[in-house]
């Protein structure tokens, strides 16, 4: 079992956003999408890491924040300073673009993101694991039993949802690089995406 590489995401991304069908299908459930169709990633490798220190919102949910804290994030949505998870970032040399994830009502906005994370670390430091391990696995298969848990007591939160991501229009490639030619590189023209939210 290995975790799929930012290099490997970078490849995925840029072929996703080069073809409708492929791109519905990635932001309803991305591991399913990707199985059998990209070389060196097989169904036991693991779509990404919580403990990555991608945001500070993220960071301060795994690392400091109190179970108190965390439950009252699962119900707010957001820290006591009004502050949520930051968008997935697509990123090359230096140069990064956040994706739109808060511009489709279909997809988990980001409040619901800051809550699902606040109920994977709560769940993982008062002791079952279980939901963070099933999550860094497979996102799309580990969000119903954690939705349908937090619309019981002490959250009390429901969230709907029929898409995991908003990909939005794909963000400017500098030529002489073109989507396809990112997608079919080794390296992905040095553009990279480390996952977050969930792809």
């Amino acid at each position: 079992m290995a975790l799929i590489s930012d290099v490997q995401w970078a490849r995925m991304y840029a072929c996703v956003w080069s073809d409708p069908t492929k791109r519905t299908d990635f932001e309803k459930n991305p591991k399913k999408a990707i199985m059998g169709k990209f070389p060196g990633i097989v169904a036991s490798d693991t779509v990404l890491d919580l403990s990555w220190p991608y945001d500070p919102v993220a960071t301060w949910l795994k690392d400091k924040a109190s179970t108190d804290e965390l439950l009252n994030v699962v119900k707010t949505g957001s820290t006591s300073s009004g502050q949520k998870l930051s968008a997935p970032v697509f990123t090359f040399q230096g140069w990064s673009t956040p994706l739109p994830q808060g511009g489709d009502p279909a997809a988990i906005s980001l409040e619901n993101w800051t809550r699902i994370y606040a109920y994977i670390w709560y769940q993982s430091k008062t002791g079952n694991s279980t939901p963070k391990g099933n999550f860094e696995k497979d996102p799309f298969s580990a969000l119903p039993p954690i939705v349908a848990d937090l619309k019981n007591p002490p959250y009390s939160v429901t969230i709907t949802y029929t898409k995991l991501l908003n990909l939005g229009p794909p963000p400017t490639i500098f030529p002489p690089d073109t989507l396809m030619s990112i997608c079919n590189d080794a390296d992905a023209k040095k553009y990279r995406h480390k996952p977050n939210l969930c792809c």
